[in-house]
């Protein structure tokens, strides 16, 4: 039979819930269905790898929006004489600004309607330009409410994880200065924060995302709906997502060295921003955004198909 999202699943078993051994009849079965977080990640891999040339069909361009945004920030950053005031720049971001947190989460959301569309249809025809000129292209476009929520929840999880990265950073300027810690001390204690951190923001996103997803599947904001929806996998979600972490982390910090060399010879030598040098930075990082970008996405429609289900 077919499993979540069209994912081939031996007979009777599903690939991503625990199922007792006595199968009791459809109408005795309990409703809580308990994700495995390990088949959970194969069937992501899975589904992206055989449906990947569909799916870069459909994230291509919302990706390439956010590319072409982000370069544009850059600008607003780097530009001399500044054009930001000096309250919206934050290290925390890349580009270093506020702008960044906001900017870029409509062609994110852009980007996992078409996906989790694809994935309920494959002829999906959500977003599609039908000019004569472009429809070869495959280019989507859709800035609906539904998007445009969907991206005000998205900036919402990027503003919450900038603010406690500031809390976190003063907190340990505090105690450096106030207990003249060590230097291993302050390391200690700036992992010990982080530790603390990331779970609670990759929790709060677990949820937000899926609620994303609600939204941009059914129109629907019902923050209650998805809180049930997750209950007795809070905790295995939350392990699902931080497995997607550390592997963008990892995947970043294996190509970052290709990546330096490769945009080495674009770099200026003077001080003022070119286009050139901002063009190879995010271009160069493209592949990797629309690679997580539809991660993400077909993470977040795998978990709302089989949730769903026990409804």
């Amino acid at each position: 039979m077919l499993g979540p999202a069209g994912i081939t699943a031996p007979a009777g078993r599903g690939v991503l819930a625990a199922a007792p051994r006595d199968q009791p009849k459809l109408r005795d079965q309990p409703k809580l269905r308990l994700l495995r977080v390990f088949r959970l990640v194969a069937a992501v891999a899975i589904y992206c790898g055989r449906n990947a040339g569909r799916l870069l069909m459909l994230a291509w361009f919302p990706c390439l929006l956010t590319t072409v945004s982000l370069i544009a920030i850059d600008w607003l950053v780097y530009s001399y004489p500044p054009l930001l005031p000096v309250w919206l720049l934050s290290d925390v971001f890349n580009p270093p600004t506020w702008l960044t947190a906001i900017a870029t989460t409509p062609w994110g959301a852009m980007a996992w309607a078409f996906v989790l569309s694809g994935m309920t249809n494959r002829s999906t025809q959500r977003g599609l330009v039908t000019a004569r000129l472009l429809r070869r292209a495959g280019l989507r476009f859709e800035l609906s409410r539904a998007v445009l929520l969907a991206a005000a929840i998205f900036s919402t999880v990027n503003l919450l994880d900038g603010v406690t990265r500031i809390v976190h950073t003063k907190l340990l300027l505090a105690g450096y200065v106030a207990f003249e810690l060590s230097d291993n001390a302050v390391v200690i204690w700036s992992l010990a924060g982080q530790a603390i951190r990331i779970p609670i923001i990759v929790a709060v996103t677990v949820w937000t995302y899926l609620l994303g997803g609600r939204v941009l599947r059914t129109g629907s904001f019902d923050m209650a709906y998805v809180w049930r929806l997750t209950r007795g996998n809070r905790l295995r979600l939350i392990a699902v997502f931080l497995l997607l972490t550390l592997a963008s982390f990892a995947l970043d910090q294996l190509a970052a060295p290709a990546i330096t060399w490769l945009i080495t010879p674009s770099r200026p030598r003077e001080l003022s921003w070119t286009l050139l040098a901002a063009m190879a930075r995010y271009f160069s990082d493209l592949p990797f955004l629309i690679l997580w970008t539809v991660a993400y996405a077909v993470t977040v429609g795998i978990v709302l198909d089989v949730l769903d289900q026990r409804r």
